[in-house]
């Protein structure tokens, strides 16, 4: 989202910056002069892009819940000339960083370039928990364009899942994908599949995977019904699944699977996390400590790189 002043780089102007539950916070900016008073940033006399940083101020991370409300107030002659900017609201849940806003030069006056968020996405709880122990481990809230994916999620609906997962765990691993999804592909295509069935739901928003789960799917298919041809060429794929699929062995790009059993070995390209009990039980409880490792281990294996 941006916001055009109509005014030249000689403008002045001042962030004011609050969050809920009054938590103390850093805020930099780099290109420009600036000062920072309580709640205001002052800024002045632009040399380049001006990206506002917003940190916490004692701790690593900010605490849950935490949201930032910030206005730009571009200061005028007289106090009634002054303009003033409300910016959306940001969730800086977690988070060690985050950019609010670019002050940058577009053809003769200044423009305010607003963060690009991944909470846009609706999601589950438990889902926003995932998404959450993502930003603690990654100190970021979304990822560079240039690293997000198109990704298929594909469930497996075989009758060996009936045997190894039940609807607590499918609800976990669910949610798991759909968190870790909502960074990955944020902003670009995401296709959710079985096994049976390569486009449940086209270009749907990660709640579709929980969606899906929520159904109770039916695990009563004799193997695998689709195979690498039928994913989208250059999709990263995401397997909710008790193997590696055979029936993907011969997909070119990368597959990743979510599983409770550990995958026989010879699957070369294929990487995996080992979706146990005690995972599934940290990411229904929204512990994001102890399910950040595997959080993190999944968004790499998906994820592009620059």
């Amino acid at each position: 989202m941006s916001f055009d002043t109509r005014l030249p780089r000689d403008l002045r102007g001042f962030f004011t910056i609050s969050l809920t539950g009054n938590h103390a916070f850093h805020a930099q900016v780099a290109e420009c002069t600036s000062k920072r008073s309580g709640q205001k940033l002052m800024v002045r006399d632009f040399t380049g892009p001006a990206v506002v940083h917003l940190s916490p101020a004692g701790v690593r991370n900010f605490p849950a819940h935490t949201t930032a409300y910030v206005s730009f107030t571009i200061i005028g002659r007289t106090r009634a000339d002054d303009i003033v900017m409300q910016l959306p609201a940001f969730d800086v849940s977690n988070l060690s960083t985050f950019p609010l806003a670019t002050l940058v030069e577009h053809e003769g006056t200044m423009r305010i370039q607003v963060a690009d968020q991944s909470v846009d996405e609706p999601l589950s709880p438990v889902a926003a928990g995932v998404r959450s122990a993502l930003r603690s481990s990654i100190g970021v809230d979304s990822l560079p364009p240039g690293r997000r994916r198109d990704i298929t999620v594909i469930f497996d609906v075989s009758a060996s899942m009936r045997w190894v997962v039940d609807d607590r765990l499918c609800e976990a691993m669910a949610a798991f994908a759909a968190g870790i999804v909502s960074v990955a592909a944020q902003g670009r295509r995401m296709t959710v599949a079985t096994s049976q069935s390569p486009a449940v739901a086209v270009d749907a928003g990660p709640d579709a995977v929980t969606s899906f789960a929520a159904q109770a799917p039916d695990y009563a298919s004799a193997g695998w019904g689709i195979d690498a041809t039928d994913i989208h060429p250059g999709d990263a794929v995401l397997v909710l699944s008790d193997d590696v699929p055979a029936a993907l062995r011969q997909y070119p790009g990368t597959v990743h699977v979510l599983t409770p059993v550990p995958p026989a070995p010879g699957s070369p390209g294929t990487t995996y996390t080992l979706f146990t009990p005690e995972l599934a039980e940290h990411v229904l409880a929204g512990d994001i400590v102890a399910m950040a490792p595997a959080a993190q281990h999944t968004l790499s294996a998906l994820a592009g790189k620059d």
